[in-house]
């Protein structure tokens, strides 16, 4: 991102610089607009993280960016507020971060969002590997066109992994191909957390939802677990932990 551009995008980045300064008298614009202002304030938190000042945003200045916003002591709070009793939450903070940064997940309505619904799915970062029965649903991800399941032995290769419990070699396919990892070949990877937040923030981002948290209302959360989970299975638990990271944050 750089000057004169305009989008989704530059919010974001609006919101997390807005989130790194902390000071009403050095707000800027959330206006989707890079202008000046935006510039500016790119540039002070680029001396700020040591970087050259162009006030332009690569990779590495998001990366930073990363560190500093998306990972405050109220987000590690906010973590731990819906992580399953017992779970070792540190370990996954670096690629949490890593994730929420890159996805553009970077104010603390999405936090709170993205948190609630990702450790629903996971019983709280417990289960990174679908437990197998196989249950009768199970069973039928054998032979499931849909999910690309074509070979024998597709439906347990290719059960869920990760917060998110991507399912089916179709879909290991194509996102693995979007983020550049071996999904397909080596599925196993799904289920580490480095790349496990990264799948996550990539479907969260690509079905729009950091707009829906933007509203923070019950009814467009609600919206955010009909896309996630295709119904409304776990709503009342989902909600829940929306609440819990929500009160984390500081979210009224």
């Amino acid at each position: 991102m750089r000057p004169g551009d305009s989008g989704a995008a530059v919010r974001a980045w609006q919101l997390a610089l807005d989130e790194w300064q902390n000071d009403p008298s050095a707000r800027i614009a959330v206006d989707g607009d890079f202008g000046p202002l935006t510039a500016a304030a790119t540039e002070r938190f680029q001396k700020y993280a040591g970087q050259r000042q162009t006030g332009v945003v690569g990779p590495t200045t998001y990366r930073a960016m990363g560190r500093e916003v998306v990972w405050p002591i109220s987000l590690a709070l906010a973590l731990d507020a819906v992580a399953g009793a017992g779970i070792a939450t540190e370990p996954l903070r670096a690629p949490l971060a890593d994730a929420l940064a890159e996805f553009q997940i970077t104010s603390r309505t999405r936090y709170a969002a993205f948190l609630g619904q990702t450790a629903h799915e996971s019983a709280g970062f417990r289960h990174w590997i679908e437990i197998w029965g196989p249950t009768p649903a199970q069973k039928r991800y054998e032979g499931r066109v849909d999910l690309g399941n074509l070979q024998p032995g597709d439906g347990y290769r290719y059960r869920g992994r990760g917060p998110i419990q991507v399912t089916g070699r179709a879909n290991y396919r194509s996102i693995g191909g979007a983020l550049g990892i071996p999904l397909e070949g080596e599925p196993q990877l799904a289920a580490e957390p480095t790349h496990g937040f990264r799948i996550a923030g990539h479907y969260w981002r690509t079905h729009d939802l950091n707009e829906l948290a933007d509203v923070g209302t019950a009814a467009s959360y609600k919206r955010i677990t009909q896309r996630i989970n295709g119904g409304y299975t776990g709503l009342a638990h989902r909600e829940l932990l929306w609440q819990r990271a929500q009160r984390a944050l500081g979210i009224a």
